[in-house]
């Protein structure tokens, strides 16, 4: 399943995005993840988390998705198969492309 709202991105097409790595994943709960990124849009500085829950079925939730490095995949990748793929709101979506490419099944 993915949840994004296309139009968002004519939002932010002249917006100037600068994004840093992302943070490893880090346990949370049990069967939650959390992994921080630093960014910054036309030069305002700020946040953002993404937030992984492995389902009880095994596969995995991905909320507000971040850059996707290749460490960040593989630590992904190791937790279970990626089967949802949420962006729940604007600027949530900004790094959403790059979960739905390497996620096709989501």
């Amino acid at each position: 399943m993915i949840i994004a709202d296309a139009s968002l991105s004519l939002l932010f097409g002249k917006a100037r995005l600068a994004c840093e790595p992302a943070v490893a994943l880090e346990q949370i709960a049990q069967d939650i993840w959390a992994a921080p990124m630093p960014h910054s849009i036309s030069g305002l500085r700020m946040g953002t988390r993404m937030t992984v829950v492995r389902l009880s079925n095994g596969s995995l939730f991905v909320y507000s998705p971040i850059t996707l490095d290749d460490d960040l995949k593989q630590s992904i990748d190791a937790l279970g198969p990626v089967a949802h793929i949420v962006a729940p709101s604007l600027y949530h979506h900004l790094f959403f492309g790059a979960f739905s490419d390497a996620y096709p099944e989501a």
